[in-house]
């Protein structure tokens, strides 16, 4: 049936967290960190990011730009936060890897973020993103962001229109595990229907 990712092997993942750099766990890191030209703001407006943490905000700037495919779930800000490893991280690092659709075909970006204690949607914010990464293809993992985004739809393992968007919906992240075939085989041939053309 072709090659998944859910059996790569531990030293795999180390080298995979080596190349990546946990500390900015799923951002490109080819884009330069100085190449701010496309989060410049009108002299008089509020900063997008002024509500963010700057640990936050520098790890979003490395996924402000272009890409075909924008990855959301709902808990991406906190792993943005925690630089710990854990399996949900583990488990997109598989797929990442194993997909290799290359550079600047897949960003990620929150929908929710932080308010005090509690998760709170931040439109503005997604919408920002959304925006400046131009995807063709919006895969929503889970439920949580599927009904914040479509209220008015019935959540199914299919494909919706969101704005000008092709949103398609798949399991949440955690419900793949700690093993759950079925899923992860639904996840798996659906990512690879819609493979960028190289």
């Amino acid at each position: 049936m072709g090659y998944s990712p859910f059996s790569v092997n531990n030293s795999l993942e180390v080298n995979l967290y080596k190349q990546l750099g946990i500390n900015f766990i799923f951002a490109d890191p080819k884009i330069k960190k100085t190449d701010s030209k496309v989060i410049k703001q009108p002299p008089n407006s509020t900063p997008l990011f002024f509500k963010l943490p700057s640990s936050v905000r520098t790890k979003l700037v490395q996924q402000y730009r272009p890409a075909y495919s924008l990855w959301i779930y709902f808990e991406y800000y906190q792993d943005l936060l925690d630089t710990r490893v854990n399996p949900r991280k583990e488990l997109i690092l598989k797929i990442l890897k194993a997909l290799s659709w290359g550079k600047q075909r897949i960003s990620f970006w929150p929908l929710f973020r932080f308010k005090g204690r509690k998760y709170i949607k931040d439109e503005a914010l997604f919408n920002e993103g959304l925006k400046e990464i131009q995807p063709v293809y919006i895969f929503c993992f889970g439920q949580k962001c599927f009904n914040e985004l479509l209220p008015e739809k019935n959540f199914s393992y299919t494909s919706f229109q969101y704005q000008d968007k092709m949103l398609i919906t798949l399991p949440d992240f955690n419900d793949l595990l700690p093993d759950n075939k079925k899923l992860k085989n639904l996840v798996w041939n659906t990512l690879l229907r819609f493979s960028p053309k190289h």
